[in-house]
Formats: C-alpha cells, sequence, structure tokens
C-alpha cells in the first residue's frame, strides 16, 4: 500500500486448506455533529475504506504464495 505504513493485517485458513494473508491500510473519516446546548449527538457519519494486498498461500509460515490481487473494503455508516 503507497504512502503510509500498513496497519491491517489478516491471516485466515480457507477450506481448501490453503491460507489467505492479507495487508493493508485502513483510514477513518469521521464527521460528528453535536448540540452545543446539551452536547448531543445530532448526526454522525464514517468512511472506512481498507485498501487490501492479498496472496494465496499454500502453508501456514506464508512462503509459498501465489500472485498478489487488490481490492477495497469500505464500510460507511450514518447515524441521524
Amino acid at each position: 500500500v503507497v504512502d503510509t505504513p500498513n496497519n491491517w493485517v489478516s491471516v485466515t485458513k480457507s477450506a481448501n486448506g490453503k491460507y489467505l494473508a492479507a495487508v493493508g491500510k485502513e483510514t477513518f473519516d469521521v464527521l460528528i455533529r453535536t448540540s452545543l446546548a446539551d452536547g448531543r449527538i445530532l448526526f454522525a457519519t464514517m468512511d472506512d475504506p481498507v485498501e487490501i494486498l492479498e496472496r494465496e498461500c499454500d502453508d501456514a509460515a506464508l512462503t509459498i504464495c501465489g500472485a498478489p490481487a487488490r481490492y477495497q473494503i469500505r464500510r460507511q455508516i450514518s447515524l441521524q
């Protein structure tokens, strides 16, 4: 992942006995609007994209791996 360090890591064992090893960069963009009168949250949004580089590996040590694949997970939450 470009321009900042990776801060997201995942290793999972798949049903076929192989391992999915992934690293990426997760960022959060949050907007919260509060009432100055009483501090209540009036509105909030969160945008959480994760840029991922993943490989399928044959061994638990993650040394025998296939070609990398890039994709994105994006979570968007709003509260009113």
